[in-house]
């Protein structure tokens, strides 16, 4: 359960960092942009590997 925990942690710093730069992304910063976009990838990432614990946990 732990490793869930910390997975939710880092969805939830990805999701800060895409609210901290997202008037800057909208005002056309590259930079801010690049930041949100990756941080989306990981968080689907992220989600694609809390699914997969909680599937195991489930069957287990």
């Amino acid at each position: 359960m732990k490793e869930i925990k910390e997975l939710f942690d880092r969805i939830n710093e990805l999701q800060q960092v895409i609210d901290l730069e997202s008037d800057t992304a909208n005002e056309g910063c590259i930079r801010s942009q690049q930041l949100i976009i990756n941080a989306e990838q990981e968080k689907e990432i992220v989600q694609e590997q809390i699914d997969a614990l909680a599937l195991c946990l489930a069957f287990a």
